[in-house]
């Protein structure tokens, strides 16, 4: 029986239920009812907190608009974050001690010479400015990962994981693989692929500065970056040479 108040050409439904996704609404006057679809959410990529902070964007840069990132794609993200990581901590390692003593320092001198104790705010300044120093390296960093193609991102991230070449430097490493190298060095990290390197100068000083000797590496578009061996790490410097020989950088 229709409700009180609606119209008389109107018949009352019979039946409304779902049924495999559709709604079924049948009419009295209907004699071939038809499903009418039902309207579905979009769910868009599946949510997977264990990777970027935007499931989303991990999704378009694997290469595409698949719903389930692969375990492939899954182990390279994680690699290339395990080297940021790495470099986050052995910035850590190397400044907070330095800051601390720092901060010691300023104590004495305020409670023992009468200095003022605002100057101790210069301390959280310098640990603000080291952390995002470290931070744009790091994106940069990602940034030149994720520029390579996706094959070499995977072979570069099971040679980072697996046994592979280390030479130390002066606040720092540098990791030789197959066909690219990640230093970490003057607190900055940078990947160097084996195409984009063209030369490198070993530079040896003399007098005080004799410690110290250089190799300046030029890539393909004219800019120098140097890495620093200091006393029993120059040891390893031939061993450097004759991996980028291989790859056919010259060295002088």
């Amino acid at each position: 029986m229709a409700e009180k108040g609606a119209p008389d050409d109107v018949p009352e439904p019979l039946f409304c239920g779902l049924n495999g996704g559709y709604y079924t609404h049948v009419r009295a006057d209907s004699p071939h009812p038809s499903p009418r679809p039902a309207r579905r959410r979009r769910t868009g990529v599946q949510r997977d907190k264990s990777l970027w902070r935007c499931p989303r964007r991990t999704a378009r840069r694997a290469g595409g608009d698949e719903t389930v990132i692969s375990a492939r794609t899954r182990e390279r993200i994680w690699m290339m974050k395990r080297i940021i990581r790495d470099f986050y901590v052995a910035e850590a390692r190397g400044v907070l001690p330095l800051l601390l003593l720092i901060q010691l320092l300023m104590c004495g001198l305020a409670y023992y010479a009468g200095f003022s104790y605002v100057y101790m705010l210069f301390i959280p300044v310098l640990a603000v400015v080291a952390f995002l120093r470290a931070v744009y390296e790091g994106q940069r960093f990602r940034e030149a990962f994720e520029a390579l193609p996706l094959l070499r991102q995977e072979r570069i991230a099971k040679e980072y994981n697996a046994p592979h070449s280390c030479v130390r430097l002066y606040l720092g490493e540098a990791h030789l693989l197959s066909d690219c190298l990640v230093c970490r060095s003057r607190r900055t990290l940078r990947l160097f692929p084996a195409e984009t390197l063209v030369q490198a100068n070993i530079q040896e000083y003399s007098g005080r500065n004799r410690i110290v000797t250089d190799l300046r590496l030029v890539d393909s578009s004219g800019k120098v970056f140097t890495l620093e061996f200091w006393g029993r790490q120059k040891q390893a410097l031939d061993g450097f040479a004759a991996h980028l020989t291989a790859w056919g950088v010259s060295v002088r």
